[in-house]
């Protein structure tokens, strides 16, 4: 029996999907992990409306996920690295919001380029991109009023940070 591309492409982008979720939340060790993926990815081919779907919209999705591709190899090659930068919730703040607004242009483009006339739960694109700015207010409010509390976090572990590294050098200097 030859492998079919229409059940062999959203199988490997299932198990693709799925596998990295399970490695980055780190639930289980990887060879569960593996199996998990290669179950859910089998589950998937074997229902037609999601192969309908994902064959519709898989276009869209690579588009989808070169743009990201590439927004984290600029932002390797301006020295960004997970955990490797430490952000003040300012920063933070202004970082999320640019990265909010790229991606709701990049949405908004798609929308009027595909000619979507209808979203399903919101309806016309306009209600979206009014609940997604009332959400990004939202954020920033709750960003706004809880930032003191977590700017008084970054200082504490800090300061643990430098009273460890003191205590260290200490040991080392007595040896």
């Amino acid at each position: 029996m030859a492998l079919d591309q229409t059940l062999l492409i959203p199988f490997l982008f299932t198990f693709a999907i799925v596998l990295g979720a399970l490695e980055l939340s780190k639930v289980f060790r990887h060879g569960i992990n593996v199996v998990l993926a290669i179950s859910m990815g089998l589950f998937a081919v074997s229902y037609a409306p999601f192969l309908v779907l994902l064959n519709a919209y898989l276009p869209t999705a690579i588009w989808i996920f070169i743009v990201l591709f590439f927004i984290a190899f600029v932002l390797r090659i301006f020295g960004f690295k997970p955990g490797g930068i430490d952000l003040n919730p300012v920063e933070t703040l202004v970082w999320s919001g640019a990265a909010f607004f790229l991606l709701l242009s990049v949405g908004w483009m798609f929308l009027q380029t595909a000619r979507i006339t209808q979203i399903p739960i919101f309806g016309d694109p306009s209600n979206l991109i009014f609940l997604l700015g009332l959400l990004f207010i939202i954020i920033l409010f709750w960003k706004a009023f809880h930032g003191h509390s977590q700017t008084e976090a970054y200082k504490a572990a800090y300061e643990k940070q430098e009273k460890q590294l003191e205590k260290e050098k200490k040991q080392k200097g007595g040896e």
